[in-house]
């Protein structure tokens, strides 16, 4: 068995989606679930971030956010990590998964819309009708610091990610959070400092923020 992450579409309880500790992520008909009690196959089913044998130790990437519209589902593939039974072998990942911090948007059939790869950690992600904000956070293992800050879509823009993508706006911190006005005008982040050489000494970049950008 395997743990996961879940959404449920709530307008009418259509569809869900489950995104699977072992990399897996599926969209059922929730639905036919309950009909079923729970024995309906899923509409379909994707191996977003299971474990890629890199020089004999598996690495994974941790599921970290799914999210479901009905006609869109979203998943947000986390840090990369070597699968426990593993860890004798090596505890860092020799490199990162190929989806590792990478924001993954299909739709109803499971077709793959677009993809964007943020470099870092996504905690938490603003979705509305029209936009889709997408705050990126520290990567533990580049320890790159100019991924900090947050990307801007327009989910009604049809097209590729690139196509999609307003701007990106960057923090010298890391981005925590992120939120749009309900008419657009607006985006508010959230900037946090950290840590950037943990258990080396301190080397503080960032303050805890609040931006608003028109």
């Amino acid at each position: 068995r395997s743990r996961g992450l879940g959404d449920v579409y709530k307008r009418q309880g259509k569809y869900a989606v489950v995104y699977l500790y072992d990399g897996r992520a599926f969209l059922f008909d929730n639905q036919e679930m309950i009909r079923s009690k729970g024995k309906a196959l899923p509409l379909w089913e994707k191996n977003i971030s299971t474990p890629v044998n890199v020089g004999g130790v598996p690495v994974y990437g941790s599921p970290n956010i799914s999210w479901t519209d009905g006609e869109e589902a979203l998943f947000s593939v986390g840090t990369s990590y070597v699968c426990p039974g593993a860890r004798k072998v090596s505890r860092l990942p020799p490199i990162e998964h190929p989806n590792s911090n990478t924001i993954l948007v299909y739709d109803r059939d499971g077709k793959l819309k677009w993809k964007w790869n943020t470099g870092g950690y996504t905690q938490r992600i603003h979705i509305s009708p029209e936009y889709l904000a997408v705050p990126v956070a520290q990567n533990i293992l580049t320890k790159q610091t100019k991924i900090h800050g947050v990307y801007l879509f327009d989910r009604k823009t049809d097209g590729s990610a690139t196509e999609k993508l307003l701007w990106f706006y960057r923090v010298e911190g890391i981005a925590i959070d992120a939120a749009v006005s309900p008419d657009g005008r607006y985006v508010a982040v959230l900037e946090a400092p950290i840590d950037i050489e943990p258990g080396r000494g301190r080397n503080v970049i960032g303050e805890y923020r609040l931006h608003i950008l028109i």
